[in-house]
């Protein structure tokens, strides 16, 4: 993208200097120099082509190092964001705050300054151990919690375990529609 950026700059120099230097100064000139030509177009496709693959290349890696434990989840998905944010100039240049917060979160994260105690902040558990280990699920980190509290679970609960009583179960004949007929 940034090749894109400086090929489309280098095109316009010498487009202009080509207007310049002609005897043709109108209006139709003009939009004919700036927009038109073979290597307007050719640069203008070759950004497109760039933004998209910068994109696509931002939200494979975000997931993947999400899955692996690497990055904080909200911090995956508004990189994520800021990806689609990126490729959008119109709609980007109204949310281009959406980006840089993300870029600085990246900063503390890859300086490995990422605030709180673990598991809810610190470095995530993959950084550490330098394999992938994700970060615990919710119902992993309540099991927990009661585990060391000495009520529930020891903290090495399985995922989707839980202390709670099953839900009642209702008859089938009964139903909120049928008791209020029958008020």
């Amino acid at each position: 993208m940034a090749v894109a950026g400086i090929a489309h700059q280098v095109v316009y120099a010498i487009v202009t200097h080509q207007f310049a230097l002609s005897s043709n100064h109108s209006i139709a000139a003009v939009e004919r120099a700036l927009t038109k030509g073979t290597a307007n177009e050719i640069v203008a496709y070759l950004s497109l082509l760039a933004g998209l693959a910068l994109v696509v290349g931002m939200i494979a890696i975000l997931l993947n190092s999400l899955r692996v434990g690497l990055m904080v989840r909200w911090l995956a998905f508004l990189g994520m964001l800021a990806g689609v944010l990126i490729l959008l100039p119109n709609v980007g240049a109204t949310l281009e705050l959406v980006p840089a917060f993300w870029l600085v979160m990246m900063g503390l994260l890859m300086a490995r300054r990422w605030p709180g105690q673990p598991p809810r902040g610190g470095d995530p558990p993959a950084w550490e151990a330098g394999e992938a280990r994700p970060w615990p699920s919710r119902s992993q980190m309540q099991a927990g919690r009661a585990g060391a509290r000495g009520r529930g679970a020891p903290a090495t609960a399985v995922a989707g375990a839980s202390d709670a009583p099953p839900a009642p179960v209702r008859p089938e004949g009964s139903s909120r529609k049928r008791r209020r007929k029958g008020r």
